[in-house]
């Protein structure tokens, strides 16, 4: 959980990793087969907090992210 407060609002988020899937498969017409890429696609679940004066907000949504391997 990160927090903190920004021009007076509250905020509270937190990740959490859904999946970690690599590209399809792909034809390598040099070798012949198929091939699995190495996995490098995370898909997160992001929840946000946010609190002013009494009031309370919550947003959900999904954040794809990637490493170059």
């Amino acid at each position: 959980n990160k927090q903190g407060n920004v021009w007076g609002i509250n905020y509270q988020w937190q990740a959490q990793l859904i999946a970690f899937k690599s590209a399809p498969e792909k034809f390598d017409v040099d070798r012949g087969e198929f091939i699995t890429p190495p996995k490098k696609y995370k898909l997160w679940q992001v929840t946000l907090i946010l609190k002013k004066n009494g009031l309370t907000k919550q947003y959900t949504l999904k954040e794809l992210s990637w490493s170059d391997v």
